[in-house]
C-alpha cells in the first residue's frame, strides 16, 4: 500500500518545485536532466515512507549536489 502522502500530488509537486527553484538560484543555468533525476528521487523518497516536505526538499537538494559532482568527475 502506497503512503497516504503519495496519493496527494500537491505535497510531492510542492518539494520538487521548492527544492528546484533552491537549485535554480544556485546554478545560472541548470539542466533539465537534473530535475527529470530530482523528480524521480522524490517520488522514490515518498514510496519508502517519507513524508515531511521540508525533509524531502533538504534530501532532493543533497542528492543534486552530489549528482553535480559525479557530473563533473565524468568529464
Amino acid at each position: 500500500m502506497k503512503p497516504r502522502f503519495c496519493t496527494s500530488p500537491v505535497g510531492v509537486s510542492d518539494a520538487i518545485e521548492s527544492a528546484w527553484r533552491t537549485y535554480a538560484m544556485l546554478h545560472d543555468k541548470p539542466a533539465e536532466r537534473n530535475k527529470l533525476a530530482l523528480e524521480a528521487y522524490i517520488h522514490k523518497l515518498v514510496i519508502h515512507g517519507e513524508r515531511n516536505q521540508d525533509q524531502l526538499t533538504v534530501k532532493a537538494l543533497l542528492y543534486l549536489k552530489k549528482r553535480e559532482g559525479k557530473l563533473t568527475a565524468d568529464r
